[in-house]
């Protein structure tokens, strides 16, 4: 349409060369537009326990990073090594460097379980946070088990 600029699109996902699509119509200039494919950061971390009176193992599997919509998914393994019990998070925070608190939000921060003697289960946590600084990781199961505050960097 004349006087419009059409818009290109650019996916780019880790390690690939960015594509690009342009549709132009006679006399108008192409504008880029870059989506960005979500990354995915391995971490396995083993988030020991401080003040546990129940044997709960959680371990940070991943962290899904979604710069388009300016989020990132934090993937989580629970594993019930006591007695069979309830178990739900009570603390799930994310605190910046500038001390700014981020409450992850899905079903790790609303669910709760009743998990048998040596039962995993893998939950989610979504903040409105993505990679650039270093993150303080806070987290508190029912009954005051705390675990180890963790600094995230990705």
């Amino acid at each position: 349409m004349p006087g419009t600029t059409p818009q290109s699109t650019v996916t780019t996902a880790p390690g690939t060369t960015p594509q690009s699509t342009v549709t132009t119509a006679p006399g108008t200039t192409p504008q880029p537009t870059v989506t960005t494919a979500p990354e995915t950061i391995t971490k396995n971390l083993v988030i020991p326990c401080t003040s546990c009176d129940y044997k709960f193992d959680l371990k940070l599997t991943t962290i899904v990073i979604d710069t388009t919509n300016q989020k990132s998914t934090w993937n989580f393994t629970l594993t019930n090594n006591d007695t069979p019990n309830t178990v739900n998070f009570s603390t799930l925070v994310l605190e910046d460097n500038t001390g700014q608190k981020h409450q992850g939000g899905g079903p790790a921060s609303t669910g709760r379980w009743n998990m048998s003697s040596g039962q995993s289960i893998q939950t989610y946590a979504t903040f409105d946070v993505v990679h650039g600084t270093n993150y303080l990781l806070n987290i508190t199961l029912v009954n005051f088990q705390v675990y180890q505050t963790e600094t995230i960097t990705f």
